[in-house]
């Protein structure tokens, strides 16, 4: 793999911010898996890595063996997010109670926010602050230009609206962070 495809590649595996994470894994009780981790970025102590292609395994079969373990963090790569959004509409469709959190750009105008819209049960558009992801080692660290949202999947009625609305998660961060 030349230098280039190894960069490349390692820009798809920024980390979450841990004070971000926190946020959303309080909400949900914990996290079970990451379905997008790796040794070095997962938010969780089960993940699937790239060698395990999550694209291709259940999410949730696994976590079962240990008792009902049934909430999802993704923070996919970025690169190909329709798989990602497909797949997490596949494991909630077929897992009853599951519930998948993903972090992906913002960009109303993709195929991948149209499913996302027709089969999410809530779209957060992330306000005022955008996150700041960690850099993989080798990689130069740089803001972020782009805005982000959380997408909420969990088994819906398929005529049942998404809910999207817009989170300042710097003030929730705020609060939370003075709870402590």
């Amino acid at each position: 793999m030349s230098t280039d495809e190894a960069e490349k590649k390692a820009r798809q595996t920024w980390e979450t911010p841990q004070d971000f994470f926190n946020i959303l894994d309080s909400e949900v009780g914990g996290f079970d898996i990451d379905v997008a981790g790796d040794a070095f970025n997962s938010k969780c102590q089960n993940f699937i890595d790239e060698a395990n292609d999550a694209l291709s395994l259940d999410w949730f079969w696994k976590l079962h063996l240990k008792g009902t373990m049934d909430k999802a963090w993704c923070n996919p790569p970025y690169n190909n997010p329709v798989l990602w959004v497909d797949k997490a509409i596949e494991q909630v469709n077929a897992e009853p109670g599951a519930v998948v959190y993903m972090l992906l750009n913002h960009d109303a105008s993709t195929k991948w926010y149209s499913q996302a819209l027709e089969n999410a049960s809530e779209i957060r558009i992330l306000t005022k602050k955008r996150v700041q992801f960690i850099a993989p080692d080798g990689i130069t660290p740089s803001s972020n230009s782009k805005a982000q949202c959380v997408i909420v999947f969990r088994r819906k009625l398929a005529s049942a609206p998404c809910h999207v609305w817009h989170w300042d998660w710097a003030k929730d961060l705020e609060a939370f962070n003075d709870g402590d």
